[in-house]
């Protein structure tokens, strides 16, 4: 099953140190690093209706490429415990 998720700078340690490294094999990883255009990366501060605007871009390319199949959208700020895909 795809896996997708889509970050900026300000969130490549949480890609890098937790996500990607609990990623159960039973997924295909797809990701896509963004320009960062909310300087803190934090909720509601100066540029964050532009990256939710390019976050939600993702979210319909991800439904037409998948149109008819399964997958899955995570943001870069969770842990996988094991395998899931059965229990989705």
């Amino acid at each position: 099953m795809k896996l997708y998720t889509i970050f900026s700078e300000s969130h490549q340690i949480l890609f890098d140190e937790f996500f990607s490294k609990t990623i159960p094999q039973e997924f295909e990883l797809h990701t896509e690093a963004f320009e960062q255009v909310c300087e803190s990366g934090e909720w509601y501060s100066k540029g964050w209706s532009a990256a939710c605007k390019h976050k939600a871009e993702f979210f319909v390319k991800i439904c037409e490429e998948n149109l008819g199949e399964s997958s899955i959208f995570s943001d870069v700020d969770i842990q996988f415990f094991g395998d899931c895909k059965d229990r989705l």
